[in-house]
């Protein structure tokens, strides 16, 4: 029976998979008080940088019971996969997470939970070493967090920069560009970007757009894709930001190349 353990005073299911000890997002959302969508939202700008199965492993909704890992909140119908996160996905995952509690929970989960299982020290000196290398990873982890404080900053300040100054003509110009960008398949950008604003907005655009266009009776009436809907209902900033985000080079030159007058 899976046990329940006890992190700041809220309890979680002992989940393991693959002899390790391992979260899901409803357990890092319940920890750290924040919604599912905001985990979620979290994984999907890291998950280029994470590998899969060291950092993470997908369980397909319907193999979640065999694998005895339990869930205790409802799985939406339209989740497919689970992710699951090992302690150096989670850590990685959480790295933007800089409020108090965060970092009480990640210290706590680090000590109290990853590190419980299989892991009773033989002996003194053996039970020092463990401390010791605890300690180093403790320290190593926050110089890491401070660093990505930092960067995180900078890059905020940047995308607030470069969305403040320009109009809407602009950006679905730029979006328009940064799909085909150095002969990018400009098909498969659109649907990535389309995926990841619904995966973090709960919105299908172009679900949403098809419906739209059905109700309309001029053709005239009708957006001429999925961008002019985007634009229309006012979900072009937030479109904009994430290809911000999964496209940040391409984004750049085709931002400074407009303002110098190259494009």
């Amino acid at each position: 029976m899976n046990e329940l353990i006890k992190i700041e005073s809220k309890e979680i299911t002992a989940n393991e998979f693959k002899e390790q000890r391992i979260l899901t997002a409803w357990d890092i959302a319940k920890l750290h008080e924040r919604e599912v969508r905001e985990v979620t939202q979290n994984f999907n700008y890291v998950k280029r940088k994470l590998i899969l199965g060291e950092d993470y492993f997908l369980i397909a909704r319907d193999k979640i019971s065999e694998s005895k890992i339990l869930i205790q909140d409802y799985i939406p119908n339209n989740v497919k996969e689970i992710p699951i996160f090992t302690e150096s996905g989670y850590l990685m995952l959480v790295k933007t997470f800089e409020d108090d509690l965060s970092w009480r929970i990640q210290r706590e989960l680090v000590k109290n939970y990853f590190r419980k299982m299989n892991n009773t020290p033989k002996s003194f000196k053996e039970a020092l070493f463990l401390a010791y290398q605890q300690a180093e990873k403790i320290e190593k982890l926050e110089a890491e967090k401070e660093k990505m404080s930092s960067e995180l900053e900078y890059k905020t300040e940047v995308i607030t920069g470069v969305t403040d100054n320009i109009d809407v003509y602009q950006k679905q110009k730029i979006l328009n560009r940064v799909v085909k960008h150095k002969g990018s398949n400009f098909s498969s950008r659109w649907n990535e970007l389309y995926t990841v604003f619904r995966e973090t907005y709960s919105i299908d655009l172009k679900a949403r757009r098809k419906g739209y266009d059905l109700k309309q009776i001029k053709n005239g009436d009708k957006c001429k894709s999925v961008l002019d809907y985007a634009v229309k209902f006012g979900h072009l900033d937030n479109l904009y930001n994430i290809a911000l985000k999964l496209y940040e080079t391409d984004m750049d030159e085709i931002i400074h190349n407009i303002k110098i007058g190259l494009n």
